[in-house]
């Protein structure tokens, strides 16, 4: 799926990624959405589909802090939104991570 996505960071609903340690969900953008995150020193783009699962409505990640969980399983697959690996074991595959650029206020999310 091609992505080329621009997020223009003065405009409220993008607000909370001016700051550090926030993230937001985009949708319709991607496989279930797209995923991005001030880490404080950067910025990432993740897709918002678990790469582990077929994609469904329950494969669709949630943000939850700095890390995103889909709720198909018990306990849920999980993942940092930090470095895309999984934080529960025997998980095939990270975050499929797009490309992001920044300049002057706008983010340009890409693959």
């Amino acid at each position: 799926i091609n992505v080329d996505y621009e997020v223009d960071l003065n405009l409220p609903q993008f607000n909370s990624l001016n700051f550090p340690v926030n993230s937001i969900y985009i949708p319709n953008q991607g496989n279930l959405g797209l995923i991005i995150v001030n880490t404080g020193s950067s910025f990432l783009a993740w897709d918002a589909a678990d790469p582990n699962l077929t994609p469904s409505d329950c494969s669709r990640l949630e943000i939850d802090g700095f890390d995103a969980k889909s709720s198909c399983n018990e306990p849920p697959n999980s993942y940092s939104l930090v470095t895309g690996q999984a934080l529960v074991e025997d998980l095939k595959y990270p975050l499929f991570a797009y490309r992001i650029t920044e300049n002057n206020g706008f983010l340009r999310v890409f693959n």
